[in-house]
């Protein structure tokens, strides 16, 4: 369970090693969908990096628009991500 802010969201995801799958836990749906979505952003555009999401409680529609919406000023272009194989998302129904 991570607790904080998205910036000690994101500091501990750049802990991590390349390739190793991470599972984030976080109290305030808020504040995981903005590190979610900025965590993205920057492999997609910075490290040009395939990304795979699998939302727990959030619809793909709503991840689409996460990811879309400017939130540290650069848009990125979800549509041309997808079609290119570099952004994957599929949604998970919780069994609990």
């Amino acid at each position: 369970m991570t607790k904080g802010t998205v910036d000690t969201i994101l500091k501990e995801l750049q802990q991590t090693e390349y390739g190793e799958g991470v599972i984030v836990i976080h109290s305030c749906i808020h504040t995981l969908n903005k590190a979610c979505s900025l965590y993205t952003k920057n492999h997609l555009v910075n490290n040009n990096e395939i990304v795979l999401l699998l939302p727990n409680y959030e619809t793909i529609d709503k991840v689409k628009k996460n990811l879309s919406e400017s939130c540290d000023s650069r848009r990125i272009d979800i549509q041309w991500h997808q079609t290119e194989g570099s952004c994957n998302y599929r949604w998970h129904k919780s069994t609990f």
